[in-house]
């Protein structure tokens, strides 16, 4: 069928990708040392999401190409990917990657979040 997961699977899926486009706001608050805010900030937020967006979709069309999507882990879907077509090299790259990119969104807020308190002091 349409839904082979159920219409809870679309949730999950749905929730999944909202949380992966959230910091972009981040990108309006540290954007006040800009020369013209008034076009410089429209076009950094639309070509981030731009950006970001045809990465999220350039690795689910690869992913998809190399593996079934049954037979993903949940928790570790592209890593486990490229070892499943014998790039363990690949895997493992991933991993760090990984590891390095949810410790700069872990601590990304704690840059932003002192910016906010001091605008709304103001």
């Amino acid at each position: 069928g349409f839904f082979p997961c159920g219409f809870s699977g679309v949730l999950i899926g749905a929730v999944k990708v909202f949380f992966s486009f959230i910091g972009f706001d981040a990108v309006t608050t540290l954007s006040e040392e800009v020369a013209s805010p008034h076009t410089d900030i429209p076009f950094g937020v639309m070509a981030t999401l731009a950006i970001a967006s045809a990465l999220y979709v350039g690795a689910s069309l690869v992913i998809t190409g190399m593996q079934p999507w049954y037979s993903l882990d949940s928790s570790t879907p592209l890593a486990v990917a490229f070892k499943y077509v014998g790039l363990s090299w690949a895997a493992t790259i991933i991993a760090v990657c990984t590891v390095s990119s949810l410790s700069f969104t872990t601590l990304f807020p704690l840059l932003v979040q002192p910016r906010r308190f001091y605008r709304m002091a103001q």
